[in-house]
């Protein structure tokens, strides 16, 4: 089985660092977005017929969440540029601890959308 949950966070960005974009102008100001994400884990239901408790999911979602809301996201180190591929990887190694198995990150305004699927291992 696979549990999913999803949150929502309102950041800024910029891209002016040496990354080869094509609307380089645009990119370089600070500018915003929401972000929506989800993320899910898998396994099998436990004796009391559940994978995971969803207030364990949400107390390390809302943790991720307020870490990223309202933030320049150029201002978080550990994410890097701030990409959709980059904010999967960060979601993803924040949230190892609850053995996520897939983080999407989307920008539904522009119809941008990146899905990390992790394998065994990476978990």
């Amino acid at each position: 089985m696979k549990l999913t949950q999803t949150f929502f966070f309102d950041a800024a960005h910029t891209l002016d660092r040496n990354v080869n974009i094509f609307d380089r102008i645009k990119s370089k100001n600070i500018h915003g977005h929401t972000y929506h994400a989800s993320i899910s884990i898998e396994g099998e239901p436990n004796t009391n017929g559940m994978v995971k408790d969803f207030e364990h999911i949400s107390h390390a979602v809302n943790a991720i969440r307020y870490s990223l809301d309202h933030e320049l996201l150029d201002n978080i180190p550990e994410l890097g540029i701030p990409t959709l591929e980059n904010l999967c990887l960060f979601i993803a190694k924040k949230l190892k601890s609850i053995d996520v198995c897939e983080v999407t990150v989307e920008r539904k305004a522009l119809g941008d959308k990146c899905t990390y699927t992790l394998e065994k291992e990476d978990k």
